[in-house]
C-alpha cells in the first residue's frame, strides 16, 4: 500500500514537473494594441506569437487557450483566443485575444499581460525558463488631447538570423490618427516596473553594433557573434502636440540559428519623398540575392507593408518571387483625405529560400502634401498689397486656411 502511494506521488510530481516545463517554453513574442470604440469604451487586442512542437529539452510546447489582461484600473478579464490560431511560419503560431473594456473615467492606465514563463535558454537574461513573460501598453484618456487609437504593428516578429550576418527587423507601425511616433529599445520586463534578471543589451553579442532608428523603428544587429535565442523589447511612443499620449511595447525573440553559410538579400535603400495629393507616385524597388552556397539558391520573396496599404485609395505592390534580382514597381495616388503632417512608412522586405531563411529590408517614408495655390498675384494699392490666388480644383473644399508670410 505504501509503495502504491509513493508511486502515485512520484507520478503526480512528475506530471507537475512536465506541466511546468511545457508551460514554460512557448512564448516567443507579443504586444498589446487598443482601439477607441467611443466614450470610455475600447477594444484591446493581445497578440501572442508562440512556438509549437517540442522545445530544446524534448518536451512538447504548450500554448494558452485563454489569457488574462490587467486593465490598469483595478480590474482584469480572461478570454479565449480567436479560433483558429494562424500558422505564420514553421512551428510558429499567432494567437489573438480580443477584449472589450470600459474605463471608469479619464486617466492614465497601464494595460498588461503576464504569462508564467519564457522560453528556455534565452542568452541575454538569467534563467529565462523561470522568468515571467510580461508586456504592457500605456493608454491615456484625456479630453484635452482628444481620442486616440494605438498604432498597429504590420510586420510580424518571426525572422531568423545567423552568425556574422546582418539582422534587420522593423515592427512597421501604422497610426491611423497620424500621430508622431518614436522608437527606443528598453529592457525586457517580468512585471510592472521590474526588469528581467541580468538583462543584457545585444551590443554585447554583436561584432560591430546594435541599435534602433529612433524615427523609423528599424532594428539593426550587425552582426550576431554566437548562436542562441535572444529577446529584445521595442517601445513605440505616440506624441501629439509635443506630449506623450501613449505607448506600446513589443517583446520579441530573435533566434540565431545554425545552418549552411548564407547571406541575406539586400533591398536597395530609397530616399524619403513627398507627393502632392492627386498625383501618381511610381517607384522601382530592387532586391538582390547572391547564391553563395547550394543551401541558398538565390530565390527570394519580396513583399511590402505599411500605411499606404491600409488606406483608401490603396497603394499597389504585388508580392513577387524571383531569382538573384527582383525589380518591382510601387504605385500610389493618394487623395486629399490622406494629407497629413506625419509621413506614411513602408517596409520592403525580401526573404530568401535558404535552409535558414534570412531577410533584408528597406524602410521608405512618404509625406502626402496638399497642392499649392495657383496663379498667385500681388497688387500694390496705396500702403497695402492685395493678394489673390486660385484654389486648385482637386482640394478646393478641403483647405481650412492659408498661412501668409511677409518679408521686408
Amino acid at each position: 500500500m505504501f509503495n502504491q502511494i509513493r508511486k502515485g506521488l512520484c507520478i503526480l510530481l512528475w506530471l507537475m514537473i512536465i506541466s511546468h516545463i511545457s508551460y514554460a517554453t512557448h512564448n516567443r513574442a507579443g504586444e498589446i494594441t487598443y482601439k477607441l470604440l467611443g466614450g470610455l469604451r475600447y477594444e484591446i487586442v493581445l497578440t501572442m506569437y508562440t512556438e509549437t512542437g517540442v522545445n530544446s529539452q524534448g518536451v512538447p510546447n504548450a500554448v494558452n487557450d485563454d489569457a488574462t489582461l490587467n486593465f490598469g484600473d483595478g480590474t482584469s478579464e480572461t478570454v479565449k483566443y480567436d479560433f483558429p490560431a494562424i500558422t505564420i511560419a514553421p512551428r510558429i503560431e499567432k494567437r489573438t485575444y480580443h477584449f472589450i473594456h470600459s474605463f471608469p473615467g479619464a486617466g492614465s492606465f497601464i494595460v498588461s499581460f503576464t504569462d508564467e514563463n519564457r522560453n528556455y535558454d534565452v542568452q541575454n537574461m538569467f534563467n529565462s525558463k523561470d522568468t515571467p513573460f510580461y508586456i504592457e501598453s500605456y493608454l491615456v484618456i484625456n479630453g484635452l488631447i482628444g481620442s486616440n487609437t494605438s498604432p498597429r504593428l504590420l510586420l510580424e516578429p518571426i525572422d531568423f538570423g545567423t552568425v556574422d550576418q546582418l539582422f534587420l527587423h522593423n515592427p512597421n507601425p501604422y497610426d491611423a490618427d497620424g500621430d508622431s511616433l518614436s522608437f527606443k529599445l528598453v529592457p525586457c520586463k517580468q512585471a510592472v516596473g521590474i526588469e528581467v534578471v541580468q538583462y543584457q543589451s545585444l551590443t554585447k553579442f554583436s561584432t560591430k553594433s546594435f541599435g534602433i532608428n529612433v524615427n523609423t523603428g528599424e532594428v539593426r544587429w550587425d552582426a550576431p557573434k554566437q548562436f542562441g535565442l535572444y529577446n529584445i523589447a521595442i517601445k513605440i511612443e505616440e506624441w501629439r502636440g509635443g506630449s506623450l499620449i501613449g505607448y506600446i511595447i513589443r517583446d520579441m525573440q530573435i533566434p540565431i540559428v545554425q545552418g549552411p553559410r548564407n547571406i541575406p538579400p539586400i533591398v536597395y535603400e530609397l530616399k524619403d519623398t513627398c507627393i502632392v495629393a492627386g498625383e501618381l507616385l511610381e517607384q522601382n524597388v530592387i532586391a538582390i540575392d547572391d547564391a553563395t552556397t547550394e543551401a541558398n539558391d538565390d530565390s527570394m520573396d519580396l513583399v511590402a507593408t505599411g500605411g499606404p496599404f491600409e488606406v483608401k485609395p490603396k497603394a499597389s505592390f504585388p508580392i513577387t518571387t524571383g531569382h538573384a534580382n527582383i525589380n518591382q514597381v510601387f504605385r500610389w495616388t493618394p487623395d486629399c483625405s490622406l494629407v497629413r503632417k506625419q509621413p506614411y512608412e513602408i517596409v520592403f522586405k525580401a526573404t530568401d529560400h535558404g535552409t535558414v531563411p534570412l531577410t533584408g529590408m528597406a524602410t521608405w517614408r512618404i509625406t502626402v502634401i496638399a497642392p499649392a495655390p495657383e496663379n498667385l498675384q500681388a497688387n500694390s494699392q496705396g500702403n497695402k498689397i492685395v493678394l489673390t490666388w486660385a484654389v486648385p480644383d482637386i482640394c478646393a473644399n478641403k483647405a481650412i486656411g492659408y498661412k501668409i508670410y511677409r518679408k521686408d
